[in-house]
């Protein structure tokens, strides 16, 4: 029975692999084969795996639109700094043409010799949702959540002039290690040749490639259609040369230690093989974090909130004084999973803090309240609101052990807005924790 049974599977997974190769043939056979044929809503398999959301196609220049930051005013140097140290953590939010999704990544460890991050990136839209359709029919389905854990060596950020912009979707330890290139940043050669020159050469993948996670799976699965059809494995991220150049100095909005700030940053166009992608650079040689992406497909990525570790002794104080003189205090280093009340594990820093401050004020009693921005349906987004809050005080009373009593909760949903939900940023401003002294 169970040798039938792998029979049967194997013979359903070459079935669908040849469906694949079939495609990848065709399109040999005739490239202009999907340009000629009117839009139906429809397509071949091939189409629908290799050119997710191709109909709906988002165009660069409403993008731009949105990403028209003034110039910085001001001496750079005197600009936030954004410090390269372990429990560094920032939110990004990234809009392609399979959909709009957010994610995670934070600066686990530095050995001295390479830094190692890892990101979590929930609701991803996966293309092999395309097989059946269920994105068109709004069912909801065909997301998942993907992880990855990426090694860049301290030398390449330094010098490195490549630039690899994609996580791969890693299982377990699995760590992705390209030596010679930076990911997510440039390297501080890059960064003072465009402050210096004005321009610079790097090498990249393709100005219209997506830029988030890729998932290894689907990877496998095309390389093995095009092996079998006798074409070139394009799965693994090409590099080519980029021209770089300066375009000015912008200042960059984000939510950083919880409190809006301005970031010095570089805007550069992206140029290769006639194609002008958009990036936004993090105006400082230690860290020339990516902080915001327009590539030519469309794709945007942009950094939302940024949290730099602190000493104890000098957070728990501010967060003290937050709560004695305004009765309250806004906390937006804690993370949860997409439309979930999940904690995620780069909150646990935060939530320290917050246990300290409790322990060291031993008469306070807080009200935990939750508050969402206005995407999704208001009934949802209150309940999901006091679901955060309640599983941060639940966090709280069982692995910090703070007494039950000490701790309400309440959900505000997106009625409690700080700043307008019509940018990225404000919307991310608005999802956050309050701490209310009663």
């Amino acid at each position: 029975m169970k040798k039938v049974l792998v029979a049967s599977i194997a013979a359903l997974l070459l079935a669908c692999l040849a469906w694949v190769v079939a495609g990848v043939r065709a399109v040999q056979k005739n490239p202009r084969a999907q340009e000629e044929r009117p839009d139906s809503g429809s397509g071949s398999l091939f189409d629908r795996i290799m050119k997710p959301g191709e109909k709906q196609k988002k165009k660069p220049e409403a993008q731009l639109a949105k990403m028209n930051w003034p110039p910085f005013a001001g001496d750079p140097a005197t600009a936030p700094k954004v410090s390269l140290v372990k429990g560094l953590t920032w939110s990004f939010a990234i809009s392609e043409n399979s959909g709009d999704y957010e994610g995670v990544v934070q600066l686990q460890a530095d050995d001295g010799k390479e830094f190692l991050f890892s990101a979590h990136v929930p609701n991803v839209p996966d293309p092999l949702q395309k097989l059946s359709g269920n994105e068109e029919q709004g069912s909801g389905t065909g997301k998942r959540d993907m992880t990855g854990r990426i090694a860049v060596r301290r030398e390449d950020l330094q010098s490195a002039r490549a630039v690899t912009q994609t996580f791969i979707h890693t299982e377990g330890t699995d760590v992705q290690r390209t030596p010679g290139s930076t990911s997510l940043s440039f390297s501080t050669d890059i960064l003072l040749e465009l402050r210096q020159k004005g321009s610079a050469q790097v090498r990249a993948v393709r100005p219209e490639d997506e830029v988030g996670i890729q998932d290894n799976a689907l990877s496998g699965i095309l390389a093995a259609a095009q092996a079998m059809a006798g074409t070139q494995d394009n799965t693994q991220a090409e590099l080519i040369p980029w021209t770089l150049r300066r375009v000015g100095q912008v200042a960059f909005p984000v939510i950083l230690n919880g409190e809006r700030k301005m970031l010095a940053a570089l805007h550069v166009t992206a140029t290769a093989e006639g194609v002008t992608a958009h990036r936004w650079i993090l105006d400082d040689p230690d860290f020339p974090l990516r902080l915001a992406v327009i590539n030519s497909s469309g794709t945007s990525y942009q950094v939302i909130t940024i949290n730099v570790p602190q000493a104890a002794q000098e957070v728990v104080p501010q967060l003290e004084q937050q709560i004695t003189r305004q009765g309250r205090a806004d906390i937006h280093g804690i993370y949860f999973d997409f439309n979930s009340a999940d904690i995620r594990p780069e909150s646990t820093s935060t939530l320290k803090e917050i246990a300290t401050a409790l322990e060291r004020n031993s008469t306070w009693k807080l009200s935990v309240e939750g508050h969402t921005d206005n995407i999704g349906q208001d009934a949802f987004n209150l309940e999901l609101s006091r679901k955060r809050a309640e599983a941060i005080k639940l966090e709280l009373v069982a692995r910090f052990r703070i007494a039950a009593p000490r701790l309400t909760t309440k959900g505000w949903g997106a009625s409690k807005s700080v700043e307008s939900n019509t940018t990225t940023e404000g919307r991310a401003r608005n999802r956050r924790v309050e701490l209310v002294r009663l």
